[in-house]
């Protein structure tokens, strides 16, 4: 089994695609926001052996504040 440690963190999808691109490491993102990437060979997708399973979102807001 092979160990990771992640060394950097970075909280942009974008920075995370490009350093990917160049080399500097995986990246963890939704295929469909690397699917240009993807086809164009620019980068690969890594098939797990055990994938991640899938995540949950939650959402938390005031009770007497209005978001548009």
């Amino acid at each position: 089994m092979v160990s990771v440690t992640a060394r950097l963190f970075l909280g942009s999808l974008d920075l995370l695609l490009q350093f990917a691109q160049a080399g500097l490491g995986v990246a963890c993102i939704n295929r469909d926001f690397a699917r240009n990437e993807l086809e164009q060979g620019q980068v690969v997708e890594l098939l797990l052996k055990n994938p991640i399973p899938p995540g949950k979102v939650g959402l938390i807001t005031l009770n007497d504040v209005m978001f548009p």
